[in-house]
């Protein structure tokens, strides 16, 4: 058992062992290499003209300015403010140069005022500036604000002489209301930086990355470590784990055996199992070498399991497929870094195989049972790959 769970487990840790490269630059190329994708790269003269388009973009700083609101409710309350003083006749607080600019005629007009009517006058000169501040002052132009409320005022049917001077009272207190957002200006220009397209060189499938006794230079390694093929090292904790894993499922797999006792032939049976690991070793060595055989099919759809299951429930007993088809599809998932849909494939495949055979017995039945079997299959990969679709759809 000891043999069998480390002949296995290098099997299954073969095709994660990295296919490395050590060279530094100035080195001789010893063979020729080809890019296995479209790879896209950041040169050395890209990252040159990628720095100096950052540079210039940070230095074209954008200034976001927005209105204050505080700055607009300090206005409107000294506006207020003022009106209610004058009304009161407490002008001892009221800044002499603003005083001089209102006509005794708007001043009795005030403290003759029922309040009522004051009242209306003075939610009327609030809401025309409020409505100028609004719109937002950069720099303050006292004669187009004191016209803008003026207009304003008169529309209102307030009496033309009061209408200037309650317009001067607002050219008075009002100031500029827009100042720089600090906040939004550094976040929308970190997002200006964030989405400058910076320049990447592209090397096509298939063209060469390198020649022959060609020297080694830094675009050179760049491109190595996008494609992820510089100074790799073999994951050992991985080994370890693999280790592990198979010497345990093993060990239930010999207890179970033992338990049920479904045969006496335990040599057909480790044979058999076996023979799956060794089948989809070499199936996995053809899929890296000709990448060509799956492009654009799921590579698990390949894993001929069911084949074995059907071998193993024809040969010796249906509860020995069972065990070694689940027991199988863990360690093939492993070996390939599968994902979920894999091991879901390999499970609902090692199990449905096994169910529809364990009943079998004419030849014609074998041949039916194949057929469902594969029209499961196609069924199963054409759900998954339309739900992988959706899934990808959704995140975009």
């Amino acid at each position: 058992m000891l043999i069998s769970t480390l002949t296995i487990s290098i099997i299954i840790y073969i095709p994660s062992i990295p296919k490395s490269i050590h060279y530094v630059i100035g080195d001789t190329a010893k063979e020729t290499m080809y890019a296995p994708s479209d790879i896209y790269y950041e040169s050395h003269e890209n990252k040159k003209n990628n720095k100096e388009k950052k540079q210039q973009t940070k230095k074209n700083k954008i200034k976001v300015f927005t209105i204050n609101p505080f700055i607009n409710e300090t206005i409107l309350s000294n506006i207020n403010e003022t009106i209610s003083q004058i009304q009161n006749q407490n002008t001892l607080y009221i800044n002499p140069q603003l005083l001089k600019t209102i006509s005794i005629t708007s001043k009795n007009a005030l403290i003759t005022m029922p309040q009522q009517k004051l009242q209306k006058i003075k939610k009327q000169t609030l809401g025309a500036t409020r409505k100028l501040l609004q719109e937002g002052i950069k720099n303050k132009n006292s004669y187009i604000i004191k016209k803008t409320i003026t207009k304003n005022l008169i529309l209102q049917n307030i009496p033309q002489q009061l209408s200037k001077d309650l317009a001067n009272i607002v050219t008075f207190h009002i100031k500029p209301n827009i100042i720089q957002n600090n906040i939004l200006t550094q976040y929308i220009n970190q997002e200006k930086v964030k989405k400058i397209n910076y320049e990447k060189t592209k090397v096509k499938k298939g063209q060469p990355i390198f020649y022959k006794n060609d020297v080694i230079t830094k675009d050179h390694i760049i491109l190595l470590k996008e494609i992820s093929i510089y100074k790799l090292k073999p994951n050992k904790q991985r080994f370890f784990s693999i280790l592990f894993i198979t010497g345990l499922l093993l060990f239930i797999l010999n207890r179970l055996t033992y338990i049920f006792k479904p045969t006496t032939n335990k040599i057909k049976f480790i044979l058999l199992s076996h023979l799956l690991i060794a089948l989809t070793c070499a199936l996995n060595l053809i899929i890296i070498n000709l990448n060509w055989i799956t492009e654009g099919i799921s590579t698990y759809s390949l894993i001929p399991i069911a084949a074995l299951t059907i071998l193993i429930s024809f040969l010796i007993s249906p509860i020995n497929s069972l065990f070694v088809g689940i027991i199988t599809s863990i360690l093939l998932t492993i070996m390939l870094n599968g994902s979920l849909p894999m091991i879901t494939f390999l499970l609902f495949s090692s199990i449905t195989s096994t169910l529809i055979t364990s009943s079998v017995s004419k030849r014609s039945n074998i041949v039916l049972t194949g057929y469902i079997l594969g029209g499961f299959n196609c069924v199963f990969i054409i759900t998954t790959g339309l739900l992988l679709f959706l899934v990808s759809g959704l995140d975009i």
